[in-house]
């Protein structure tokens, strides 16, 4: 019976020590609490900073299957056929694929020949969702790159065009560039107001890029393989 209440009052001590020691190290770190709330704010800043302004990448994947003409085709077979490789030459499919006629048409067809940043106090943006459309004219797209500025001031677009240390500054009655004669390399038509109104920035930075850059970085960022046997 002595034993057992002697082990009651052992545990009831460690219990005692254990909550004071708890106490003792919480009142010794309780002192710094100021650091340990900058610390934190100071992580949620940075990582705010790192969300908001890194350049967001995007990848894409795509499968191709090349036919053989000699298997596709409806003649009959001979039996010289049967121990026949494929006639496919991936090397000759893989060049064709990346060659100069297809990237210029995949530009064409995807709008690759320009980009629409808003300008923001700190960096720009690359963005999908504007509030106008863009009609670019081929022939100056072949030239060269050039860059322009898009604001609307007292219901006027004005355009201004950055070349290297110069500028060249364009006003439009109304919200568009067709009804007036210009010598831009595009045209801006159907700007929404009330978008404009609603988005995050009030200038937009139009780059036009020309075909043989923009072809150079598709060949650079391009990776084709083959997938199975051949």
């Amino acid at each position: 019976m002595s034993d057992s209440k002697t082990n009651s009052e052992t545990n009831s001590e460690l219990v005692q020590y254990d909550f004071a020691s708890f106490q003792k190290m919480f009142s010794k770190y309780l002192f710094f609490w100021k650091y340990f709330i900058i610390s934190i704010s100071i992580s949620l800043f940075f990582c705010f900073l790192y969300l908001r302004y890194t350049p967001k990448l995007y990848t894409n994947t795509a499968k191709i299957k090349i036919l053989d003409d000699k298997k596709e085709s409806l003649d009959l077979p001979f039996s010289a056929d049967f121990f026949q490789a494929s006639s496919i030459n991936l090397e000759n499919e893989i060049q064709l694929i990346s060659s100069d006629n297809i990237l210029r048409q995949v530009i064409r067809n995807l709008n690759l020949n320009y980009e629409v940043h808003a300008k923001g106090a700190v960096v720009s943006n690359l963005v999908y969702n504007y509030p106008f459309e863009i009609e670019c004219d081929t022939n100056y797209i072949n030239e060269g790159a050039y860059e322009f500025i898009i604001r609307v001031e007292e219901k006027s677009l004005i355009i201004q065009k950055i070349n290297n240390e110069t500028t060249k500054d364009y006003s439009f009655n109304g919200l568009t560039t067709i009804k007036q004669k210009h010598d831009l390399p595009f045209n801006i038509t159907n700007f929404n107001v009330d978008k404009y109104d609603n988005s995050i920035s009030n200038e937009y930075v139009i780059k036009i890029l020309n075909n043989r850059s923009l072809i150079k970085n598709l060949k650079n960022n391009l990776n084709i393989g083959k997938i199975g046997k051949v």
